[in-house]
Order: C-alpha cells, then structure tokens, then sequence
C-alpha cells in the first residue's frame, strides 16, 4: 500500500503470482498484469512510493520496477544481490531500502539507483569451512547464495573464488595454494595464486551440495559425496569412477564424508540416516548405523556429520540433526560395530558439526552454539564465550597454533583458543558481552560490566566461592546465573527464577543462602 493512495491495495498471489491492484479499499480487484515478475512466492517482496502510488517496486530473484501501476515492469537494481526478501520505505525521508541475500541496499530516488550498505557487516551464512593445522593466515569456505571464498591473511580480507551456493571445500595435503571445492551441483579444483578454478565435477553425478575430501595420504584422490554414490578420482579430478554407497544428504546439507591419518584407505560417508564404511577407498562398503546402540529413532534423523580420530581410525563420532530428545551425539570406538550415545544432556536442538582432537577432546556446533567434553567429562560444557546464539555450522580446530575456528549460518566466522583445564582462580574484568559461560576449580572472581542487553548472559560456576567484587555491574534486561558447582560437570542449568536479571536486593537473598557467593 501507498500514503499516496490510501484506498489502492496492490496484492500478487495464486499458483502464478498475477499481480491484482485494488482502488476501493479492497472490495473490488483488476487484474493488472498477467505476468507479473513474480515465480517465487517464498521471497517476493513488494512495496509502492509513499508519493506516488503508480510506483511499485517488486523483489525476488531481482528487482522489478513499475511506474505506472504495476501494467509493466523494467528490470532495476543494477548489482544488487540476487534473492530479494524485503522491500521498505522510510516513512521519514522516502529512502527505500531492500534486504537481499547478500546484504542491505539503498535507493534514494524510489528504487531506480541502488548502493550497497554491508560494508562491515559480519553475517555471511556458511555452509563449511576449512583450514590449515599450522597455519591461521588460511579460510576456505562455501557460503550460502554467496560463493566460495578464500582468506589468506588471517580473515583480514576474503577474495571470492566462484559464486553461487558454495559448500564444502578442501586444501590439498601438500600444497596450500591450490584446493577443491563444491557449489550448488558442482565440484571445481581451483588456486589461490593466480585466482583460477577448473570444473572436475564427475560425469553422471546426481545431487546438490556434494560433500569431498582428499585421501590423507595422495593428494591425486579425491572423493565427491553425491546423492547417487561416492564418487572417486584417482588423478585429481580428470575422470572419476562411481564407487557405490552414497555419501551426500541427498539435496540437503546433511551426510559426509569421514578419513583418518591413521587408517587412510578407510571412509566413512552418510546420506539421509544411513552411515556406511569402506576399508578399501570405496570399493566395498558396509553399513554401520543400525548395529548396537544406534538410537532406533534414528531413521528420522538425518546425519549432519562424522569425525574420525586421526590418531585411531577406529574412533568415530556422528551427529545428527531433528528434535529427537537424547539423541544428538554417537561415539564408536570399534569402527561401528557398536555405538555409544554421548548426547548427555545437550538441549534438544539440532547438532551440525563435530570435531574430535588427536588427544581425544570433542567439539560440536549446535544450533545455538558451540559445546566441548572430554573423557574426563561426564556431560558436554558450554564452549561458546562471546559467541553470539547462532547455528554453528562447522568447526577446525588448529592444534598446532592452540585454537579453534566456528562457522555460523548468518554471524560469519569466530575464532577462540582451545578449551582449556579448571585451574584453581579465574579473575574476570571488562566489558561482558554476548552469551558466556565461566568455570573454575577454584574461587571465581570478577569486576565485569554486563551492559543491558537480552543478548548478554553470564553463567558462572565453582565448586568452592563466586565472588562479586566492587565494579561489578548488570544492567537492565541482561541476565546473569551463579551456581555453586564443579567445574566440567555438564550443561549450565537455571532455575525459571534466575532467568532474569537479579536485583541487589536479590543478590544479598543469596548471599544469604550460601557463605560461598559474595557480593563485596
């Protein structure tokens, strides 16, 4: 609708989208346009000139512009993104603005000329990504509508390799400048330096967002996960043998694709809820979900992914996606012949990722974060300090240089320093914001700020004292929670009651309960 004309209602619906306008408030409707520019109703947006009603600007693939009332439309928005999913005027000033899937755009004169407005802006949505163990200067990751790209100099600045919906990438064992990667039904071999990429993607492969790995041990192998089978190259990609099995999530960002150091010729590889094994490089192939303790639910729950120890090939763990209570996380210490349930008391969330160090720490990105467990762990700890609540897609873990990287679905890529044992005093300063969780084996003490956000949660837990020292401030709609317990003993839990901000008056209610919480 349009301040201009305040009884014309412009509406586009049915298997067609035509385009209908009405003058009386709704009562009545013509049809303006048979072919309306709109096929895609999921992100068709609309919006017509708060000064002129005849203007009517529509956004899906790309932007359409009418001036006279919808009865045709000229293509606009010369390097605006493609995929258009909303359309807004300023009531204050007449600016237009369209939110796209690659970012915020501005028209000043109703949507003839557009500029971009992302400059800055931190929320490319990853599908994967990977890196270099040794080596922080290297990003290789697959975007979603926003092709692949490449860092290296340390997420300084990215250049784009090939657009699209990129997905899985992989750095070759032996040479860093040169890497394969997979976009929307293809796979390409590409390099850094000079920027270039070849298509490799093997004949007769069905399906989107194929998953791939290099062989551990030749950087000439490589295996393509598709919705019809594994496919494997053993000459760089120049012709590919379908090996059977399927590896891929069948149209989905789900399955995998799974190689040990230690056991190289061994993949694991998933489509749907089905996981199988080859000990040959795909030759032959065995199923392994189904045996014992594989959760009997699980034919519902697609595979999201799968990690094998590069110290034991015979060590594996799987995550799986849906809202199945329980069943988040499986571990195999035999190669699948039987299967422990390590989903703890994760909530019940999808799980994306998981990552399983040399010395036995596992990582996993959830739907609202990041989690960490060790075998000394009875449970998985939150592992997400100033990670923003975002679904973490992937995860790399550098041991070498001692961090570890998350890939989010809409927050770009973060960065934090492995996870590191309770020592026995943590003393916490600064500013606080975003979602933390603090734990200690010994006293707790902190003279944070925790400014007024519903973003800004601070969890803190030790067994023996917390103690809130002068300079300790929260404000208005942030939350914090203080419990009294060991450290690395699972998932933080609250009372409905603690789910708010805590007064002074409450905080000395506390004190008051236990001699091991202090508020100086």
């Amino acid at each position: 609708m349009s301040p201009n004309a305040p009884n014309r209602l412009y509406v586009s619906f049915g298997k067609d989208q035509l385009l209908y306008r009405s003058d009386d408030n709704g009562t009545s409707y013509t049809l303006v346009n048979a072919s309306s520019p709109v096929t895609q109703s999921y992100m068709a947006a609309m919006a017509s000139s708060p000064t002129d009603a005849n203007i009517l600007i529509i956004g899906e693939l790309v932007l359409q512009r009418s001036i006279n009332g919808g009865t045709s439309f000229m293509a606009t928005g010369t390097g605006v993104h493609a995929d258009i999913h909303d359309l807004q005027f300023n009531p204050l000033n007449n600016i237009l603005y369209a939110a796209s899937d690659g970012g915020v755009y501005r028209s000043l004169d109703q949507g003839a000329v557009w500029t971009s407005l992302f400059n800055g802006m931190q929320t490319s949505q990853f599908y994967h990504f990977t890196g270099v163990n040794g080596n922080n200067n290297l990003i290789l990751g697959g975007t979603q509508d926003n092709g692949n790209i490449e860092s290296a100099n340390n997420a300084a600045s990215y250049q784009l390799i090939l657009g699209g919906d990129g997905y899985e990438s992989a750095y070759l064992n032996n040479n860093t400048n040169q890497y394969y990667f997979s976009y929307n039904t293809f796979l390409a071999r590409g390099t850094r330096s000079p920027l270039g990429a070849v298509n490799v993607t093997p004949p007769g492969s069905v399906g989107f967002y194929p998953t791939l790995m290099v062989h551990p041990g030749n950087d000439q192998i490589i295996y393509a996960g598709y919705s019809n089978g594994v496919f494997r190259s053993d000459d760089g990609g120049a012709s590919w043998t379908n090996k059977g099995s399927q590896g891929s999530g069948a149209g989905t960002p789900a399955g995998g694709l799974a190689v040990s150091i230690n056991t190289p010729d061994r993949i694991y590889a998933a489509n749907g809820a089905t996981l199988w094994r080859s000990d040959d490089k795909g030759d032959n192939w065995t199923v392994i979900s189904g045996t014992a303790g594989w959760p009997a639910t699980s034919t519902a729950l697609p595979i999201t992914d799968i990690n094998s120890r590069s110290t034991n090939g015979d060590e594996v763990w799987v995550t799986l996606g849906g809202y199945t209570n329980g069943s988040k996380v499986f571990y195999s210490s035999n190669a699948g012949a039987g299967w422990s349930n390590f989903s703890g008391t994760l909530p019940n969330v999808p799980v994306y990722c998981v990552k399983y160090t040399s010395d036995g720490d596992a990582y996993i990105g959830t739907d609202i974060g990041t989690y960490f467990m060790d075998f000394l762990m009875n449970d998985w700890v939150p592992f997400y300090n100033g990670l923003p609540v975002v679904p973490v897609t992937d995860l790399f873990v550098n041991e070498i240089n001692g961090n570890i990287r998350a890939a989010t679905f809409g927050r770009g890529i973060w960065q934090s320093d492995l996870y590191s044992d309770c020592g026995p005093l943590l003393l916490l300063s600064g500013v606080s914001q975003g979602t933390n969780f603090y734990q200690s084996g010994g006293v707790i003490e902190t003279t944070q700020t925790i400014p007024g956000s519903l973003d800004n949660v601070d969890n803190y837990r030790s067994p023996s004292k917390i103690v809130f020292k002068p300079g300790f401030s929260i404000r208005n709609s942030a939350k914090m929670h203080a419990v009294i317990g060991n450290c690395g003993q699972g998932i933080f839990k609250t009372s409905p009651s603690s789910s708010t901000a805590l007064s002074k008056e409450e905080y000395l209610k506390l004190k008051v309960k236990s001699d091991k919480i202090d508020l100086n």
